[in-house]
């Protein structure tokens, strides 16, 4: 799970499936995604990854021990 910053200022949430891709295969997606990415973290998410937003979803496949909640100001 990978959440980001494009040129524009937008923020981009980024998560795979399943088994997901390596610390060095994600920074070599997020590199050559076209997104224009200039500013990402990594939140390491794992099989207790959640993905909860108006009209998409990823569900958890362990317990989810910690939330992550973003709101506009």
């Amino acid at each position: 799970t990978v959440v980001a910053m494009d040129s524009q200022g937008r923020v981009l949430w980024i998560s795979t499936t399943l088994l997901g891709m390596t610390l060095d295969e994600t920074a070599a997606f997020l590199v050559g995604s076209g997104l224009d990415i200039v500013n990402a973290l990594n939140l390491d998410g794992g099989g207790s990854m959640l993905l909860s937003a108006p009209n998409a979803g990823l569900p958890s496949f362990d317990p989810v021990p910690v939330i992550l909640a973003i709101y506009r100001k």
